[in-house]
């Protein structure tokens, strides 16, 4: 047993040490070691209570209401959105300060590029206070995205793409020099670990509901589905097959596949948290019956108390 025990964790050490060399080579081969994040770096306002991070999630629509009743205490936080907040009718409402895409759908050509096109518009057409617009190293390097937004009040940063998944005692340690990402799996996470680099000591998160296995099934041929709903859908979506566009094509998803992804973002919020301790933060999930279980939970309401 204490043989078993050993060969474990030599396997476990030579798995850690093999992709901390991997991103180190990737990283010498396609980006650098600089802290690109360095501008914003403890950049928070201390005026403030923290920073709310509004996900996609169908929550987010009651969290809004509460935010339209209690317009006077929003001026008490900072707000980080994500995707396609821009071009919901509150966008101009909550006025956020900073911005994260990181998905491929919003650099590429893929099925959803009518509605990229009209997020990439609505940046530009409704924006009139300053925002930064975080996107990967890789997008903004190698996308024309200097010339889609011509908004001056918009100041495009970068931060790096290649993910770190090596060694854990090493992790915090290159987070905090700007290095690795929240890339685990959906783009709320850059958006932690961009609040954390800029000194953010109260991370709140409403939107997240994470809710991924509700109504999931298995049709006749054998395509995983569900009934997916986001804040920014009005309609009542039917049960759809499930697939991925990381591509530029939709790819069918397996329920292997899709486990192991809805895995990596659950564990990616726990790495956020323990980032967040590591630099003396906290991050709160506000977001009622979120199936996340990593994150103290307190009310949305209790923002503005």
């Amino acid at each position: 047993m204490r043989f078993k025990n050993f060969l474990k964790k030599v396997f476990y050490w030579l798995e850690e040490t093999i992709q901390t060399l991997r991103y180190f080579g990737e990283m010498l081969l396609y980006e650098n070691f600089f802290n690109i994040l360095k501008s914003v770096d403890n950049s928070a306002d201390t005026s403030k209570r923290g920073i709310v991070i509004m996900g996609n999630g169908p929550s987010l629509k009651s969290f809004l209401t509460l935010c339209m009743q209690q317009r006077d205490a929003l001026k008490y936080y900072d707000f980080f959105a994500v995707n396609f907040f821009a071009s919901s009718p509150e966008f101009e409402y909550i006025c956020p300060k900073y911005y994260v895409v990181s998905d491929i759908m919003f650099f590429h050509d893929t099925p959803e590029r009518d509605r990229v096109k009209k997020m990439y518009y609505d940046l530009n057409r409704k924006v009139t206070w300053p925002m930064f617009l975080f996107v990967s190293y890789q997008f903004a390097k190698n996308s024309n995205l200097t010339s889609i937004i011509t908004n001056p009040n918009i100041t495009i940063l970068p931060f790096h793409s290649c993910r770190f998944i090596g060694a854990t005692w090493l992790r915090n340690f290159l987070f905090a020099r700007g290095l690795g990402n929240g890339e685990y799996g959906t783009v709320v996470q850059n958006a932690e670990y961009i609040s954390i680099q800029m000194g953010f000591k109260k991370i709140f998160m409403t939107g997240v509901d994470h809710t991924f296995f509700n109504d999931i099934c298995v049709d006749n041929k054998n395509r995983l589905c569900f009934r997916n709903e986001h804040y920014y859908d009005n309609k009542i979506n039917e049960i759809t097959p499930i697939v991925c566009n990381w591509s530029g094509k939709a790819v069918q998803y397996t329920i292997e596949r899709y486990l192991w992804e809805k895995y990596l973002i659950f564990h990616g919020h726990s790495i956020m948290r323990d980032y967040a301790h590591y630099r003396g933060g906290e991050i709160y999930n506000i977001t009622p019956n979120s199936m996340i279980d990593s994150l103290p939970r307190c009310s949305p309401e209790s923002l503005f108390e």
